[in-house]
Parts: C-alpha cells; sequence; structure tokens
C-alpha cells in the first residue's frame, strides 16, 4: 500500500521528500521542492522548522559574505516557531542561528529564556540536557556548558545519531567563529563520535581452544577501537567471532551479504561445520540492519564476495562521513598477507588500505582452516 493510499496527503509526501533531500544534502532542491509544495504556509512545526534547517543548511556552504544573511534567515525562522508555539527545540536554534548571523546580543538573550524553561532546568532526557549545554555556552559559560554536556552523554538516550547532531551543532559554531572554537573545543571532546567499524576475517572449523585465544584479541582490538557501529557479513570463523563480540557490548550490528542468505549458508557457513548455525542465527536475530548486495543467488563467482565487501565498506565509510568521525578496519588474518586473490580478507585489507583508512590486523592463531568443500556452482556461460 502507498502512503497517500495510507491516508497521507500531497503536503505530509513533500515533507517527506524535502527531508530526504535534505539529508543526503541536496539542499538546493529541497528548497525548490519545499517552496513549490507550499510547506511554509503550514501551520505544522516541524515543516515550518525544516525551512530553519534548509536555511542553516545553505549558510553553511556559503562563502562567508553569504553566511551571516543565511544564517539570520534560519534564526528568523525557528524564531517564529518558537513563538508560536514554544519549545526549547526552535529556541535553542534560533539562538545559535543568531550567534552565527553576528547578533550576539539576541543569541543571548534566547539563550538566557532557554535556562528558565522547566525542561531544561531539570532535564528528563538528553536533548534536553545538550540544549543547557547549548545555552550556557552561548552565554559564554564554559564551565556550566561542559557540566551540562558531561551529564547529557550520559543519559540512557545519548545514542550515536543524537550525540553525532550535537557535535556537528559544535562543530559549526567552532568552525564559523574561531573565537568559539577554545571554549568548544572540551565539548567536542566528549561528544566525539567513535569510529565506524568494518571487520573481515578467516574462515574456519569451530574450536573451543583456538577461539579462546582469538576471542580474547579481539576483545583487545574493540577495547582499543572503542566503536559504537560495525558492519560486515557472518561467515563461520572471523566473522561470527567478531559480530557475537559487537552484539556482546550492546553496539549496532549491521549485516551485509554479498547474495541470497541460503546460498551464503552453504557457502561460508556450513563449510566450518553444523555447529557454528546457531550462532549464525544468534547474531542475525541480533542485527540491528541486514542488507543483501544483491538479491541473487551464488552464481559461482568469486567476485561476488569482493562485490558484497565493496558494498559493506561503503556502507561504513558513508555511516562514517554522517557522523563526522572515521572508518576503520579491523581484520583478522596473518601478518604480511598480501591481496593477491579475487576475494577473501587479503583482498578486503589491500583494497581498505588503497582507500586510505587505517586497518588494524589480528593475527588468527592455530586456527583449523580445513573447510568441507560446499557444494560446487558452476558459473553461467552467459555471465
Amino acid at each position: 500500500m502507498s502512503a497517500r493510499e495510507e491516508g497521507a496527503d500531497d503536503r505530509e509526501l513533500a515533507y517527506c521528500a524535502t527531508l530526504a533531500l535534505a539529508r543526503m544534502d541536496d539542499t538546493s532542491m529541497a528548497l525548490v521542492l519545499y517552496e513549490n509544495a507550499g510547506l511554509g504556509d503550514s501551520d505544522d512545526d516541524d515543516m515550518l522548522a525544516l525551512r530553519g534547517r534548509l536555511m542553516k543548511d545553505l549558510a553553511e556552504k556559503a562563502d562567508s559574505t553569504g553566511q551571516p544573511g543565511l544564517f539570520a534567515n534560519a534564526s528568523a525562522a525557528y524564531r517564529a516557531i518558537y513563538e508560536h508555539s514554544g519549545g526549547y527545540f526552535p529556541a535553542i536554534n534560533a539562538a545559535t542561528t543568531a550567534l552565527l548571523a553576528g547578533d550576539d546580543e539576541t543569541a543571548k538573550s534566547l539563550a538566557a529564556e532557554i535556562l528558565r524553561i522547566d525542561e531544561i532546568c531539570e532535564p528528563g532526557d538528553y536533548y534536553a540536557a545538550a540544549t543547557a549545554a547549548e545555552a550556557h555556552l552561548l552565554l559564554e559559560q564554559d564551565s556550566q556548558a561542559f557540566e551540562a554536556m558531561a551529564a547529557a552523554v550520559n543519559w540512557p538516550d545519548a545514542g550515536i545519531g543524537s550525540r553525532a547532531s550535537t557535535f556537528r551543532q559544535m562543530m559549526l559554531i567552532g568552525e564559523i567563529l574561531p573565537d568559539r572554537a577554545e571554549s568548544v573545543a572540551p565539548l567536542l571532546e566528549l561528544l566525539r563520535p567513535a569510529p565506524v567499524l568494518f571487520y573481515t576475517g578467516r574462515m574456519f572449523r569451530e574450536d573451543e581452544e583456538a577461539e579462546a585465544g582469538l576471542r580474547g584479541r579481539i576483545e583487545t582490538a574493540l577495547d582499543d577501537l572503542q566503536p559504537d557501529v560495525a558492519y560486515g557479513a557472518l561467515a563461520c570463523g572471523a566473522d561470527i567471532l567478531i559480530a557475537e563480540a559487537v552484539l556482546a557490548r550492546g553496539l549496532e550490528l549491521n549485516l551485509l551479504f554479498p547474495f541470497q542468505l541460503e546460498d551464503f549458508i552453504a557457502q561460508s557457513v556450513l563449510p566450518g561445520g553444523k555447529g557454528w548455525i546457531e550462532r549464525f542465527n544468534a547474531c542475525l536475530d541480533g542485527a540491528t540492519r541486514i542488507s543483501f548486495a544483491t538479491e541473487m543467488g551464488y552464481i559461482g563467482d568469486p567476485g561476488m564476495f569482493r562485490y558484497g565487501s565493496t558494498v559493506a565498506m561503503g556502507l561504513a565509510r558513508m555511516r562514517a562521513e554522517h557522523l563526522r568521525t572515521d572508518a576503520v578496519q579491523l581484520a583478522i588474518i596473518e601478518q604480511g598477507e598480501n591481496g593477491a586473490g579475487p576475494a577473501g580478507t587479503a583482498s578486503d585489507v589491500a583494497m581498505w588500505r588503497d582507500l586510505g583508512h587505517r586497518a588494524v590486523i589480528v593475527d588468527p592463531g592455530p586456527i583449523d582452516r580445513k573447510l568441507d568443500a560446499p557444494e560446487s556452482v558452476e558459473m553461467p556461460r552467459d555471465v
């Protein structure tokens, strides 16, 4: 059933499309759609706030001469919502964009008002606490800003996306107003997103003793990297061990399979023994997101595995870019292996390094790589 059939009107659909364009960083097209759909004539606060966001996004991309006017437009859009409906979200955005427009007096006046709002005086969630920190920053109350932000990041709802949004806001203040950079720096350290992990590794048979040693080395690597998000596949051996460790830490696991699941199990899970299946299914159940590089089955081409790895790497890099952080590879492979093969762990490491990213290599130790041969699949002649 379509969104329209479910009752969404044209304006709601236009809002969703405009927001999607904004999130894809196509601000100009988003503004065209916003104006053509008449979203600015709505009495819906979310639709009205979207104009403020678009003006702010335009200002970020503008040169120094155009920025003040665009930030002022954004501030006016947010302030109109605040004066109409109240709420700390439009208020803090109006205040910060006023500061970025060079209107220090308005910024401080709004910040002082915000700190008198009940939800901010006694915050009950991450965004309220982070808003208090931002208001203190605008008032040049640096120690209070740090204390409020330190409390904010400890709220249960201080998720990856929420913290990243505040991180980008703080980065923007420091970039546009260099004289505030010193005040912003401690807040950035509190908010700095963890790296995004792309993992890959050797397939092997179940072996409790060998796994125990490797599991310890994986835990050490994760302790050092401290990721919040991981991307990879779920082959027997290293993939499953890493996925289990990621889930045990309560982190976000995103699985990317190169082709249909049934064929992947036959090619990359069962060759290590049937004992991996239960663990494979447990990781599958715990994953945040499951995606496929293609809906095809396996056609006997090892390049399909390489393509799957490439897609997973791309997803990890895109996520890192969105979060303003680094993408790091964790590879379970013997030191010194080259990436000459068409696919596999060594190929993944070589490709990742060619992209200019850091790879953390963990030795697999005494694993048993004598896998059962999967059923042979002959590549179609017309492929």
